[in-house]
């Protein structure tokens, strides 16, 4: 099977912007290896909306990552106040 795309969005207060910003770079110095490819992404148009995507290797993959304890996006959402919702994809076809 191929790679899964997960997304958590949420709402933060702008106060705890640099918070989160600082926390997704820390938690990017000890990346999980299951993760192919993350980003910390903000909505333009309603700048409190914010976003983890991340790109996980299968299935399986985002399974032993998940088994390994709370996910680092959630628990840093909920760090700053914020309770995401969580969604995942199925890459079906991927652009090079």
């Amino acid at each position: 099977m191929g790679m899964v795309v997960t997304i958590l969005a949420a709402q933060v207060p702008a106060e705890k912007w640099p918070e989160m910003t600082s926390m997704y770079q820390e938690g990017g110095k000890h990346k999980p290896p299951q993760l192919v490819q993350g980003f910390l992404v903000q909505n333009g148009e309603d700048p409190t909306r914010w976003q983890t995507v991340c790109i996980w290797q299968s299935p399986e993959a985002l399974e032993e990552y998940r088994a390994s304890g709370m996910p680092g996006g959630v628990q840093m959402f909920r760090s700053v106040g914020a309770e995401a919702i969580e969604e995942q994809f199925d890459v079906a076809h991927q652009m090079r």
